[in-house]
């Protein structure tokens, strides 16, 4: 009678401590990864995605070379990795910047042109002197538009989650709103679950035994709840259906969507490794209990 007394409570903080864990886990993934401008940059980093960049650049101005009679390397000798890797990074940094407070507007990235500059116009200038090409406003112009299409176009290359198109759809507006409330949302379940596992402590004082076993099913139950949609995503290999412009915004996105998952599904799998421990300790406990009351 005294254990079925005691089994609801039990039952009912128990299932409120799933829950409690689960949204815990989801706050900490989306404060820890979601909202970091730091995951999105190592995720770049993992999947190779300046040198996608860096080579889809080339082969585009390549491909050019047969309307514009510039060569590639015009373009491309003042562009190595380390300038698409400023490009990348500063538009993920300037969107972040903007969602969490730091700034009012998305900040246009400052990219280092200076070599890409110079390099058209001395092609210029030299294509002018080989062809007795005047070099009047009209020659100017045809420089500038030159330069700022070039610059334009890297711009856009280097855009790998295309966040203009977010911003144009009202997105970062809204995941800016909703950003303050992460935060308190977070400790609020670190509060909850606390209060269970005290709660818990409390209901099975005179027997810590039972207080490892519910405590051990929360989290076995939390984890496989959340590992199973996980498991799901990768096997299936879902995310590779999606379609994307090009190559290097194909592999960035799902790159940075299973490297998602995998930080969900590892966080998970040390809650499902520490409860697992927690029920040994539990099956020690009542093994040696059961002993002493035999005894």
């Amino acid at each position: 009678m005294k254990r079925l007394k005691h089994y609801f409570p039990n039952y009912i903080l128990t299932v409120i401590l799933v829950f409690a864990i689960s949204g815990l886990s989801l706050f900490s993934l989306i404060s820890g990864c979601l909202l970091s401008p730091s995951f999105y940059i190592s995720s770049v980093e993992k999947h190779d995605i300046y040198q996608r960049v860096t080579d889809y650049t080339e082969d585009y101005f390549s491909k050019s070379y047969a309307v514009s009679s510039i060569p590639a390397e015009i373009y491309t000798n003042g562009l190595d990795e380390k300038i698409v890797k400023q490009a990348v990074d500063g538009k993920i940094n300037s969107f972040f910047d903007y969602i969490n407070g730091k700034t009012d507007k998305i900040e246009e990235t400052e990219i280092d042109f200076s070599q890409l500059e110079e390099n058209i116009t001395i092609f210029f200038n030299e294509f002018a002197n080989e062809n007795n090409v005047e070099l009047n406003d009209e020659f100017k112009k045809q420089l500038d538009k030159t330069i700022k299409a070039a610059e334009t176009d890297i711009n856009s290359f280097t855009n790998i989650f295309m966040l203009d198109y977010m911003e144009k759809a009202g997105i970062p507006q809204k995941i800016r709103k909703i950003y303050p409330f992460v935060t308190p949302a977070f400790y609020a379940f670190i509060a909850v679950t606390a209060i269970c596992i005290i709660l818990l402590v409390l209901l099975n004082k005179k027997e810590i035994k039972s207080f490892l076993y519910w405590l051990s099913v929360s989290g076995l139950c939390s984890s496989v709840i959340m590992l199973i949609p996980c498991i799901m995503l990768k096997s299936s290999d879902y995310f590779s259906r999606l379609i994307m412009r090009t190559d290097y915004i194909y592999f960035a996105v799902t790159g940075l969507l299973n490297d998602t998952v995998d930080s969900l599904m590892n966080m998970q799998l040390m809650i499902l490794a520490a409860s697992a421990f927690i029920m040994i300790l539990y099956i020690i406990a009542a093994a040696i209990s059961g002993r002493k009351e035999k005894n």
